[in-house]
């Protein structure tokens, strides 16, 4: 049983402060929860700012189970989180839950605001919803990116989901 509420999240890292990744590699890590949610398998970013440039993503995941939901595979932005990521490439990410949960590259939501440029989003999954982006309640800005390839196995969008109260704005 789960007796202390706690969400599994950061499976590479967790960001509340300022942190800056560039030139690098975010591969193989996973953020897994059978309580609660689970989120950010490669980068869960808090409160924080998250800054990334020139970075591949690949092979991470968020899994929960117990009917709990997971979110985003490649980066998780929660909790007023700011996010800009610019040239890079998010591959084979995914979230996986059972009832909620979505984002298997990329999942924001609860306040946040992100921005993706020039970034390429491929070959990711979701098993409910948003297989590369899912966007909740917050604002998503797209640029100059290609999304092609992605699934989301429950309720679509397989490239982006952008739920009720988010605002999505895609340029080119």
């Amino acid at each position: 049983g789960c007796s202390t509420p706690a969400n599994g999240g950061g499976g590479g890292i967790i960001n509340n402060g300022m942190l800056t990744v560039s030139n690098s590699a975010i591969t193989n890590n996973s953020a897994n929860n059978s309580c609660y949610y689970a989120i950010g398998g490669g980068i869960a970013n808090g409160a924080g700012t998250l800054t990334v440039s020139n970075t591949t993503f690949s092979g991470n995941s968020a899994n929960a189970t117990n009917g709990n939901g997971a979110y985003g595979g490649g980066i998780a932005n929660n909790h007023g989180g700011t996010v800009f990521v610019s040239d890079s490439t998010f591959t084979g990410n995914g979230a996986g839950g059972n009832n909620s949960g979505g984002g298997g590259a990329i999942m924001n939501g609860s306040g946040g605001t992100m921005t993706v440029s020039n970034s390429t989003l491929t070959g990711n999954s979701s098993s409910v919803t948003g297989g590369a982006i899912a966007n909740y309640g917050t604002t998503l800005t797209v640029s100059n990116s290609t999304i092609t390839g992605n699934t989301s196995w429950y309720n679509g969008g397989g490239g982006i989901t952008n739920a009720t109260t988010g605002t999505l704005t895609i340029i080119n």
